[in-house]
C-alpha cells in the first residue's frame, strides 16, 4: 500500500511514539530461535501484524514507509520514493526497500543460526527454513515451489524468460553464496546444477566445501568439460560429511569440525563407509 505524502504530518509527539515503538519492537527480537515467522490469529480471524526490517538501521518496523521518511529522509532511495509521482514506480521503490531490509535480516538469521525468518507470505503453521528461497530479482522470500509463479509477476522482472529449474536454483544461490568471499559465474553454474537433495543441501551450506569448490572452479576456469568432475568431487565431500554426522550423531557438524587429530579414526571409518570398503575382502 502506498502512503500519500500529504498525510505524513509528523510532529514531535509522533517521533516520540516512533522511538517507543522502536524500543518495543527491538525487545521482541531477543532470545528467538531460528524459525519461519507465522501469521497470528485472534478469535479465529487472521491478525495483520506483520513487521518489516529497515534496510538502513536494521530495526523492526510496523509502518516502514513512515519510518523511512521520518528517520532516513536523506537516503537516495527514500528521496526517490518521496518525489516519485508515478504510482507504479513508487510501489517498485518501496518494495525494493522493504524486501532489502528483510533480506539483510534473513542473511544474519542464516549465519547466526537464531532469529525469525521474515517471509513474504507468512504460513499459518510452522514450516521449514528449507522451504523458502529469496527471489533473485526483488529479494523477497517465498516458498520454493511458488517462486516460479512469483517471477512471472515480480515488479523487478526483466523482459527475458528463464526456465523453472534455473529460476529456483538461482534463487537458492543467494542463500548459499553468503558463505563465500566472492563468487564467479563458473562457481554459480556448478552450484545451480546440483539437485536440492540431502547431498546438495549439505554441499551448499558447508563453508569448507564451498571454499574448496571456489578453488576448484578457479582452477578449471571456463572449461565446462571439467564442471562435471568438480560437481562429482563436491558430491563425494557431501556424502562424507553426511556419514561423519551419522557417526558422531551431530546433525549440524561441519567438515572443519573434523580437522582435529581426535577425529582421525572417525574420518577414516567414514571414508571407508562412503567408498564401500569391505573389511573382510579389503576391496572397494
Amino acid at each position: 500500500m502506498i502512503i500519500e505524502k500529504s498525510t505524513l504530518n509528523l510532529d514531535t509527539s509522533s517521533n516520540i511514539e516512533l522511538e517507543d515503538t522502536d524500543r518495543k519492537l527491538e525487545n521482541e527480537e531477543k532470545n528467538l530461535i531460528t524459525e519461519v515467522g507465522t501469521s497470528g490469529t485472534e478469535d479465529g480471524y487472521r491478525v495483520y501484524d506483520k513487521k518489516m526490517y529497515c534496510p538502513y538501521c536494521s530495526k523492526l518496523q510496523s509502518k516502514l514507509p513512515i519510518h523511512l521518511i521520518s528517520r532516513h529522509s536523506k537516503e537516495t532511495e527514500v528521496i526517490k520514493y518521496e518525489i516519485e509521482k508515478d504510482k507504479g514506480k513508487n510501489e517498485k521503490v518501496i518494495c525494493k526497500l522493504r524486501n532489502l531490509g528483510n533480506y539483510l535480516h534473513n542473511n544474519e538469521v542464516m549465519k547466526e543460526g537464531k532469529g525469525i525468518l521474515v517471509v513474504k507470505y507468512r504460513p499459518s503453521e510452522e514450516s521449514s527454513l528449507e522451504d523458502y528461497v529469496p527471489c533473485n530479482l526483488c529479494l523477497g522470500y517465498y516458498v520454493h515451489w511458488y517462486i516460479w509463479k512469483h517471477r512471472n509477476r515480480c515488479v523487478m522482472k526483466p523482459e527475458n524468460k528463464a526456465t523453472k529449474g534455473i529460476v529456483v536454483n538461482k534463487c537458492r544461490l543467494l542463500i548459499q553464496n553468503n558463505k563465500l568471499t566472492k563468487t564467479t559465474s563458473e562457481l554459480d553454474q556448478i552450484l545451480a546444477s546440483l539437485t536440492n537433495d540431502d547431498i546438495g543441501k549439505v554441499v551448499k551450506r558447508d563453508t569448507m566445501i564451498l571454499q574448496w569448490e571456489e578453488k576448484l572452479s578457479k582452477k578449471v576456469g571456463h572449461d565446462e568439460d571439467q564442471f562435471s568432475c568438480v560437481r562429482n568431487t563436491l558430491k563425494e565431500l557431501g556424502r562424507l560429511l553426511i556419514r561423519l554426522r551419522e557417526i558422531v550423531e551431530k546433525e549440524d557438524a561441519e567438515l572443519t569440525d573434523f580437522l582435529h587429530p581426535s577425529y582421525f579414526k572417525t574420518v577414516v571409518q567414514a571414508t571407508k563407509d562412503v567408498a564401500g570398503y569391505d573389511e573382510i575382502t579389503h576391496l572397494l
